[in-house]
């Protein structure tokens, strides 16, 4: 009887032992997962001769008024922000601020802590819905789709709201149906983390919650349970939604405003937003024109998200992959499978139908969902059950990561996507940068020298009223990058002068897929402006912005005597830009 016992002690210290080995192993793993990312983003930033345009400029520029403002007077201004997003990720920033200095690639490295959060959380879907083996190929495929490991070298909100919804599923499954006091308290923080990161967050949370709440307390399952675990979960579920709210209530209530406008975009009716209202001696307005959509481009939108994903998103072979675990967690009955299903269709029609009544739509806003579709591969690949065939697979799709992964950091002709980022409409829907390998200094690209132009025309004008119109390639020069420099270098002098500018963008509405085609509409932009930014392009833009490109061009022709040029620049893609003023 002794010897049993010493037997199975014996036998208990091994498993433990064997256990323990394997959870060490398992974090080397994910730790060399998150190193490989991390060298590569420094390599990738440290040589890149971009500057940051578009809404990685606006979104620095929010993140240096956040940091002046707040080292100014801190509590005051921790929670009112004057910014037009939530705080959350430019408060994040700011300690590499206050270690580092500022810095566009000081700020984009914040991205690395959200993407251990996204590498850790869809591990721990896929080892709770699976196995470890399928934690790991999540975590794995996860940071190599095309768009995960672009945007994180970019500095916007994509990355850290992907990585706190996915946290916030994960925290959901943990809750063991609002049985477990603990996560769901962890739950509501990071519900209302997210929530302070974009306002968008509920979108993709919304399925799963719905279903999980569902399952929790409608199923014939629970209902036949007894009512003393109804009651905890009913407690907890209250919990969530208390702590989920009073995080919330640190921002929205308080900045209403940013909420209707943005409610104005979200329904079609947007015509215009204040770009930043740090100071209110000096407003920025960015004006917008909703196109009208027809009935064709509406159902075409039904296609808009999947064939990003197929295009510039996940690459071709991560995309079939995708298709085939979709079928393949329905028909099997995976464990937690209607989770995940609602996660990304959940995202993909309250998405689709908002781009169907407005024109709002554009690729990253379907990147948050995108890690359910790893975590679905990651089960298909864990669940079969010919080891040898599965050892064989799982070899495969590392060796194609590190190509595809290769090939879209590296090289100037990327290979198993369109996602190319020497081709501005390509490589932006995958969140790489356009031009990434022209040799050059930063300075050549004249990001600051034009805006100083732009600022010393203002200064031409004794009225506080400026209409500035931009018909130049949003990514050669931007609105986001005009007001990242009014930020660092031209915001005191204008603020003495009270001067109110209004900016017209024509070609920024490209991005959201909705570029105007109204001559009249251009014109009209042109005709009312004191300033304009226009270019001859050399290389000109491809898809649909061409036709846009080509009206702006007309309105310059046609108008070209209004106007006298103050300055030019050639920048280190051939184009010119020059600065005009009204006669």
């Amino acid at each position: 009887m002794i010897k049993e016992r010493k037997s199975i002690s014996k036998k208990l210290k091994s498993a433990n032992k064997s256990k323990y080995t394997n959870k060490k192993i398992i974090l080397i793993l994910l730790g060399l997962l998150v190193l490989f990312h991390v060298v590569n983003n420094i390599i990738i930033l440290h040589n890149d001769t971009v500057p940051i345009s578009g809404d990685e400029a606006q979104h620095y520029a929010n993140s240096l008024i956040s940091y002046n403002k707040l080292k100014d007077n801190f509590l005051s201004n921790l929670i009112v922000t004057h910014v037009s997003y939530p705080p959350l990720f430019y408060y994040t920033t700011l300690p590499l601020y206050m270690i580092f200095g500022t810095s566009p690639d000081i700020a984009v490295m914040i991205n690395i802590a959200y993407l251990i959060i996204l590498i850790g959380a869809a591990y721990g879907i896929g080892k709770e819905l699976g196995n470890p083996i399928s934690g790991l190929m999540s975590a794995f495929i996860v940071s190599m789709f095309i768009t995960i490991f672009g945007y994180s070298r970019i500095y916007t909100l994509e990355i850290a709201l992907a990585s706190l919804v996915c946290l916030s599923i994960y925290l959901l499954i943990k809750t063991k149906e609002f049985t477990n006091r603990k996560f769901s308290i962890l739950l509501g923080i990071t519900l209302g983390l997210g929530m302070l990161t974009k306002w968008s967050f509920s979108i993709y949370v919304t399925g799963p919650i719905l279903y999980y709440l569902a399952h929790s307390f409608i199923s014939q399952k629970s209902i036949n349970r007894k009512s003393k675990g109804m009651g905890t979960k009913l407690k907890n579920l209250i919990i969530v939604a208390v702590i989920a709210l009073c995080f919330m209530t640190l921002w929205y209530p308080t900045n209403i405003n940013h909420l209707n406008s943005r409610a104005k975009v979200y329904s079609g009716t947007y015509t215009s937003t204040e770009q930043f209202t740090e100071n209110s001696n000096t407003t920025v307005k960015d004006i917008k024109t909703t196109p009208v959509l027809s009935a064709y481009t509406k159902i075409r939108m039904l296609l808009f998200y999947p064939k990003m994903m197929f295009n510039h998103q996940l690459g071709y072979l991560y995309f079939v992959l995708f298709i085939i675990s979709l079928f393949y967690i329905i028909i099997t009955s995976k464990k937690g499978w209607q989770i995940l299903l609602s996660w990304i269709i959940g995202s993909y029609l309250i998405l689709t139908a908002v781009a169907a009544f407005s024109f709002l739509r554009t690729t990253y806003f379907f990147l948050p969902a995108l890690p359910a579709a790893a975590i679905m591969i990651g089960l298909m690949i864990s669940g079969l059950k010919n080891k040898t065939l599965r050892n064989i697979l799982i070899i495969l799709i590392i060796l194609f990561s590190l190509i595809q992964f290769a090939s879209h950091s590296y090289s100037s002709n990327p290979i198993f996507s369109k996602a190319d980022p020497d081709n501005y409409n390509d490589g932006m829907q995958a969140g790489l940068l356009k031009s990434r390998f022209i040799q050059n200094e930063k300075n050549a690209w004249k990001a600051k020298e034009i805006s100083d132009a732009i600022f010393t025309s203002i200064e031409n004008y004794t009225n506080s009223n400026v209409n500035i119109t931009l018909l130049v390639d949003f990514h050669d020069f931007s609105l986001g990058g005009f007001v990242m420099n009014y930020e660092l270098y031209h915001k005191e002098n204008l603020n003495k002068r009270e001067v109110i500018l209004t900016i017209n963008e024509p070609l920024g509405q490209c991005g959201l897929g909705a570029c105007i085609y109204d001559y009249k509409i251009i014109e009209s932009m042109l005709l009312a402006s004191n300033i304009i930014i226009t270019q001859n392009y050399t290389q000109p833009l491809e898809g649909p912005t061409n036709k846009t490109v080509a009206l702006m061009q007309q309105a310059v022709n046609q108008h070209a005597n209004l106007f006298k040029t103050n300055a030019k620049f050639k920048l280190p893609n051939e184009n010119w830009i020059f600065v005009m003023q009204r006669k």
